[in-house]
């Protein structure tokens, strides 16, 4: 049996009029899953962490092409670069890194 600390809904302990803590006795559970964690070898993670790095480079690379599809140059862009379309008119572009899309606003 082990000593537990009572508590309420809200999780704040139980006391005594004495401001003593309530305790309740409990038998301690013992489960086979509970013993044996799950193991994950550091070669799985390698590999599982490769597989991910790869699939953001090829996402990198795709919104790369976009980029340059979408601007006609041949020289990478850089965040928030501002060009000169046809029209003269400033085009802004911009690439959030969270979601990966690419912002594009004129002035």
């Amino acid at each position: 049996m082990k000593k537990y600390i009572m508590t309420d809904e809200s999780g704040e302990p139980l006391k005594n009029e004495d401001g003593s803590f309530i305790y309740e006795e409990m038998e301690e559970k013992t489960d086979i899953k509970d013993e044996q964690p799950i193991k994950i070898s550091n070669k799985e993670l390698e590999e599982e962490l490769i597989k991910k790095l790869e699939l953001l480079e090829s996402q990198i690379e795709e919104q790369s092409e976009v980029i340059k599809k979408l601007t006609n140059v041949s020289k990478p862009i850089q965040k928030n670069e501002t060009l000169q379309d046809t029209n003269k008119k400033k085009l802004n572009l911009g690439l959030n890194l969270k979601t990966g899309k690419l912002i594009i606003g004129g002035k």
